[in-house]
């Protein structure tokens, strides 16, 4: 059995020794990826004019690492620009290095930065507005296509309301951020706090699906309540209030 051909090494920039960079994607060697079998074409119904590429996970992997640490963004409601989008980051969040920003379309946006101290920090001033309109933000995935003129998914910081005491632990809280969406950070400044302190998760969800608007924990249940997103009290849903649902009964 043929050995399975080893995808080619795409080289990246090396970081200073100041600062962890993000890797940067650099022009390498062309090499004949069909002949390597890391791409395959094939026509959808045997008709030539609908080739489709079928690519070999691991050369995706490969070409996917500049961009794993990415953040994807879109203005919520209304169109921002290149300039206008790097011209209010860069004002809001006062980031200690550089980021790079990358129009891929449709109002969407790629944020590459130069080190994971800034991408936290802008994960962390989650809710972001821009002109009174709600910046989304997402993770970059493989498999994300700008062509839907509509954002799917977006973090957002949610609190568990009362949250007894007991349960106030970083891993016990990631749980209950898997729970509720793809968990993304804890706030662990907030379990920290000596007065008041409260249950704080930042989590990725789908925002063409309801939200979870409690979370249960051997029999007790504890609201819910999302940070600078406008969820219906009647349906769960994302982007609109109480008064404008199709779904409240006339």
């Amino acid at each position: 059995r043929p050995k399975k051909p080893t995808p080619p090494e795409i080289p990246t920039e090396q970081p200073s020794p100041d600062r962890r960079e993000t890797q940067v994607p650099v022009m390498r060697e062309k090499v004949d990826l069909l002949a390597q079998k890391l791409v395959r074409i094939k026509h959808e119904q045997d008709n030539r004019l609908f080739p489709m590429l079928h690519v070999d996970k691991d050369f995706i992997d490969e070409l996917s690492v500049p961009w794993k640490d990415a953040l994807i963004v879109k203005l919520s409601g209304n169109e921002c620009g290149f300039d206008g989008m790097k011209r209010n980051l860069d004002g809001q969040w006062g980031l200690a290095g550089e980021f790079d920003l990358l129009d891929i379309g449709n109002g969407f946006f790629v944020v590459k930065f130069n080190s994971e101290e800034d991408k936290t920090k802008v994960i962390k001033g989650i809710p972001w507005d821009i002109y009174g309109h709600h910046l989304l933000i997402r993770q970059w995935t493989q498999t994300f296509n700008a062509k839907p003129e509509t954002i799917e998914k977006t973090m957002s910081w949610v609190r568990i309301v009362s949250l007894n005491l007991v349960y106030h632990d970083e891993s016990f809280l990631w749980a209950i951020a898997s729970a509720i969406g793809i968990p993304i950070e804890v706030d662990l400044d907030a379990l920290r706090v000596e007065r008041g302190r409260f249950a704080r998760v930042c989590v990725e969800i789908d925002m063409n699906k309801p939200v979870v608007r409690s979370v249960g924990i051997n029999g007790e249940w504890y609201e819910v309540q999302y940070e600078g997103l406008c969820v219906c009290q009647h349906c769960s849903c994302y982007g609109h209030c109480l008064r404008d649902c199709t779904y409240r009964p006339s």
